[in-house]
């Protein structure tokens, strides 16, 4: 297989895999170099770039979709009620422990 290793020739070949919408393990065999090259430069093309598009679909058909941080809690418990409780922050778990054991008295 050729190996192909420099900014000015893998760039516009990761740009075209990410329009692709193939895996990099198919993308990187129809242009002939070994599977460990695409992830390599796909990752500093995005660290240059500043790139967040979702990975195009793997072999097994999932996409990578970001999530948006607003709506992610760090650490969250649902109790069997359906109350929801939400931290803002990790919490030492002796903590939970004695919050979930006073609510249940």
């Amino acid at each position: 297989m050729t190996q192909i290793r420099t900014q000015k020739e893998m760039f516009p070949l990761v740009a075209e895999w990410l329009a692709s919408g193939i895996s990099q393990k198919e993308f990187g065999q129809r242009h002939g170099f070994a599977l460990h090259i695409m992830p390599y430069w796909v990752a500093r093309y995005r660290k240059v770039h500043g790139t967040t598009q979702p990975t195009p679909a793997t072999s097994t058909g999932f996409i990578q979709l970001p999530i948006p941080q607003a709506t992610v809690s760090p650490m969250e418990v649902a109790l069997p009620s359906g109350t929801v409780i939400r931290f803002s922050s990790l919490i030492p778990v002796s903590y939970l422990h004695e919050l979930l054991t006073s609510c249940s008295r």
